[in-house]
Order: structure tokens, then sequence, then C-alpha cells
């Protein structure tokens, strides 16, 4: 980190690389074993039919990269390397730029930030709504740092046809945007006060919601209710354990630390201030929506991660506010993990060690040698399956079907 905080390309790409191997070795749970059924089906395509294929579903980019990486015979992995490969690539470059006049003891602390909170395992497992996220970061900032409008397009395109949701994002940010310049700070106050009272009556909402949506018919339905209502299509509770709501509640401290930050200290005058603490209010108003919110609020964490860099030399990040960041993110680094392994070993997965070890061991050009068998990863997605079908179970039950 040292070295890196020299701001040299070349150790840049060498913690790039680092990272990617790291992103090639998580074993492909959940959504991952998803995205591996898709790339597994790539070989019964035309690249046409298969972009195609994609292009319904909302993934062009994960589609072209696993196709590519299909034809060559190579591993689902190296799907996962290439996501974090790109993912990290573009966030250090962008970085690299913003950093240019920070001192290089700053630097350290906002690498370490910035690692700590790109989540590598939602990037490597997740892969699409992480990229999409990181894509779209990356536009925002090109624009509102750097007057650059040509590359605000083109990576809100990309991000867009990484995972729909990204077009979701576009079109409220577009809409902020336009607010915030007509709205004063006492007006921001009230759009953050009533966004937080907003979520404490979005359990009728959703009730009525429910109804609505149960009389509707097949598969929009069942989109409908999978989203709005949750992933088991029920009146979602946003957690299931004391666990997961320690787990959760953790998670979400970077992120109330940075909108108290700069509710307190941010110049809400200033549009971006609004823009950020606008998307915030609205991240939380979805928070009943736990697989929308989910998104949403990544996405404002990592858009109030790079306001704070770009205006670096500018705040006053007292020491004790930089006390917070850095515990809660290493927190968060720290829980990512705990989370993902907790599934693993109940999964009973010991062959992840192995699979760590051979990684360490090989030359680079020998880590296809470290690849998780077809059988290996059925075996270790068995309980998400059983998971999987409970979910579609309720949410038919939501849609009446």
């Amino acid at each position: 980190m040292i070295e890196v905080s020299t701001n040299s390309r070349a150790s840049y790409f060498k913690l790039v690389l680092f990272l990617s191997l790291v992103g090639f070795s998580i074993f492909p749970w959940g959504d991952g074993y998803e995205r591996y059924k898709v790339f597994s089906d790539a070989g019964f395509y035309t690249l046409t039919g298969f972009l195609e294929k994609g292009l319904l579903q909302g993934d062009v980019v994960f589609s072209l990269i696993a196709y590519v990486i299909n034809s060559f015979g190579l591993s689902y992995q190296y799907v996962q390397f290439v996501f974090v490969f790109i993912g990290f690539s573009l966030i250090f470059s962008h970085l690299r730029l913003l950093l240019t006049k920070v001192n290089q003891k700053e630097r350290i602390f906002i690498l370490f930030l910035v690692l700590f909170l790109v989540n590598i395992i939602g990037l490597a497992n997740n892969l699409r709504y992480v990229l999409a996220t990181i894509f779209f970061v990356c536009a925002i900032s090109n624009a509102e740092n750097f007057n650059n409008n040509k590359k605000f397009v083109l990576w809100s395109v990309l991000a867009g046809l990484t995972h729909f949701y990204a077009f979701f994002l576009l079109f409220f940010y577009l809409l902020i945007s336009f607010i915030s310049t007509k709205l004063s700070k006492s007006n921001v106050n009230k759009v953050l006060f009533f966004s937080f009272m907003f979520s404490f009556v979005l359990p009728v909402v959703v009730t009525a919601l429910a109804s609505v949506i149960k009389s509707g018919d097949g598969l929009i339905a069942r989109k409908l209710a999978s989203y709005l209502l949750g992933g088991d299509g029920a009146i979602t509770k946003m957690v299931s354990s004391p666990v997961q709501f320690l787990n959760h509640f953790f998670k979400q401290t970077p992120f109330l630390i940075l909108i108290v930050y700069f509710y307190i200290f941010g110049d809400k005058e200033c549009d971006r201030v609004k823009n950020f603490l606008l998307f915030s209010s609205m991240s939380f108003s979805l928070l009943y929506f736990f697989s929308i919110y989910l998104r949403v609020g990544y996405f404002s964490l990592l858009y109030g991660v790079f306001l704070l860099i770009s205006t670096w030399n500018y705040c006053d990040l007292r020491f004790n506010w930089k006390c917070a960041l850095f515990v809660s993110s290493f927190v968060y680094f720290s829980l990512n993990f705990v989370y993902f392994e907790r599934i693993i070993s109940r999964d009973n997965l010991s062959l992840l060690n192995d699979n760590a070890l051979c990684i360490v061991a090989s030359p680079l050009f020998l880590i296809d040698k470290c690849t998780y068998g077809e059988q290996e990863i059925y075996e270790g997605n068995k309980q998400f399956m059983l998971l999987k079908m409970e979910s579609i179970k309720r949410t038919m039950e939501v849609v009446g079907s």
C-alpha cells in the first residue's frame, strides 16, 4: 500500500492483478451459481444469439465476457477474474487522477478506504450490479469532477448494459440533479426528514401493493412481487434473524457516517452535496423494498466516498471522523468476508482451502489448474437451490399462482 500510495501506474496494476486473483478464488455461490449456469450455456449459442439473450435479461456486458471466455475453453472463474480486473482498474485509474494533489500519507488512508468499501466479493460473485454501480459512479465523477459529459454518457450506457438497474439510477440522478438546483438548504433538510418518516409508513404501502400484485398474472406479477416485496415475494422483513440484523446494521455504518458528515459539514448550497444527500434520502425511503435498497444504497455509499475524495483538500475531516470512517469501513469489509465464509462453511465447502492454497503456490500462467469442478459447484449450491425454491414458492403465493 505504501508503494501504491506513490500513485504510479505500475503499482496500481500490481494491486489490481492481486485483487483479480482473489476474485478468481471466490467460490460461485448464489448469484454466482446462477451466472455460472448461464456461462455454461454459452457454447450452445452464436455470439449474436447469446448477446440477444443477454439483452433481454439486461446482461449484455456479462454475456459478451462470458461468451469470449467460454469460447476459449476457460473456466467460469476467469469471468470473475475479468469482472474484478475491470472494476478495480476503472476505480483506480479514476482514483489516481483525484489523488494527484493529495499528500502521500493521506493517500494511504484513502486507498484503504476504497479497498474496504468496494465490495470485492460482490464484484466477483454477484458480478453485474456491483460492476454497473462502479461504472455509474465513475460516470458521475467524470461529469462532476472533470466536466467530461462524453465519458458520463459512455459509462452510464455501459452501466445500464451491465445491469438494467443503472438506467433507473441514471433517471433519478438526472431528476435529483435538476431538483437540487431548485432546493434551498432548508428544503433539503425537509426532504431528508420526510424520507426517513416515509420509511416508517412503507409497511402500509406494501400491504396495499401486495393485493394489487396478487391480481396480476404470470411472469410480470411474479417479477413485481420479487422486486417490490422482496426476494421471497412476501411483505418483506428486512432481516430474518438477530445475526442478520447486526450484520446489516454495522454494514450501514460507513454510509451513515458519510451522510451525517456531509449534513453537518457539507456545503448544502453546493449541488453535489445536495445530490448526495437527496440520493441517500431516496435510498432510505426504499429501505423496506430490500432488493432495491441493496443496490441503490450501495451506489449511494460509493457516491459519497468519491464525493469525499474529490473534496479532500477542501473538507475539514478531523481525526475523530477519520477514525470512525476507517473503523466502520474495516468492519464493513470484514463482515462481507465473515458472512460469505459463514455461508460456505454451512455448506461444508472444505475444498475452498485447497483452492486458495493452489492459487498461492502456482505461477500466474498455471492458475487454470486451480478451478472448481462442475460437480463441486453443484454440490456447494444445494442449500442455495433449496432457498431459491422456497423463494419462488412464496412469490407464487403472493401472486396467486
